[in-house]
């Protein structure tokens, strides 16, 4: 989660309350986009290991990754956006100028991934 730029404090939050179940922290951090974690906070969750919040599924997900865009340049001002799409079992590269099989797709490098 934390190659995705969460926060580690934030990610260790998540898994606290989701059972450590690491798809659900996922979608729980991206549900609570907006919640901060200060640090005496944390330290009462971890100590106790008890959750401050729930997760509200009570299922658990399966879930693959299906595509991913990745940023090339310096900075999101200047560069250019590229996907990565899984087709048959294989990661396709899609850009401006071509399309292509890639046996090495920068699955941590992704700005956004669909699962």
């Amino acid at each position: 989660m934390m190659s995705m730029g969460f926060p580690e404090k934030k990610c260790k939050k998540a898994l606290l309350n989701c059972d450590n179940n690491l798809e659900r922290a996922t979608d729980w951090l991206f549900s609570h986009m907006d919640d901060d974690v200060s640090d005496t906070e944390m330290q009462g969750d971890i100590q106790s290991g008890e959750p401050k919040y729930k997760c509200s599924s009570g299922s658990k997900g399966i879930y693959s990754l299906q595509s991913f865009i990745t940023h090339l340049g310096s900075s999101v001002h200047a560069g250019h956006y590229v996907c990565h799409i899984k087709n048959d079992g294989n990661w396709v590269y899609f850009n401006d100028d071509k399309v292509a099989v890639t046996d090495e797709p920068p699955f941590g490098k992704g700005y956004m991934y669909f699962l």
